[in-house]
């Protein structure tokens, strides 16, 4: 039996790319359909070479995919993104630590929202890390 009324989903999203010195690191965001979000949250992947979903070599959780989701169907725009050296993103993994990713990508996440940015757009990261 086929299904005839699909619901539509709450939220869209787009792959964006984000030009860093000669980088080009690629990411996805996520937006709520049917208002502007009031809130962007720029998702940081944790230590190691995770991409934008959480996702490493021997483990596919995509847990990031499904919080943006959930994001979304609540109001909350998020972008997600491959680090340096990491899935679709240019560059060597090694060479860059988490705190130059989280200070580099702050201005970059911002235009992101602006087509659809009230006045009181606000902008939060979420960072993962291994604990030891």
């Amino acid at each position: 039996m086929q299904q005839t009324d699909k619901q539509q989903p709450f939220f869209s999203k787009r792959d964006k790319e984000i030009q860093q010195d000669a980088l080009t690191l690629r990411g996805t965001l996520c937006m709520p359909v049917d208002n502007a979000p009031t809130i962007t949250l720029l998702m940081l992947a944790g230590s190691g070479e995770l991409d934008r979903n959480e996702n490493g070599a021997r483990l596919q959780l995509n847990i990031f995919n499904e919080i943006a989701h959930v994001l979304a169907e609540n109001g909350i725009a998020s972008f997600r993104y491959d680090k340096r050296g990491c899935a679709e993103s240019d560059g060597v993994y090694n060479e860059t630590g988490f705190s130059i990713l989280s200070m580099m990508l702050e201005p970059a996440c911002m235009p992101f929202a602006i087509s659809r940015r009230p006045r009181n757009q606000k902008y939060y990261y979420w960072a993962t890390a291994k604990v030891p």
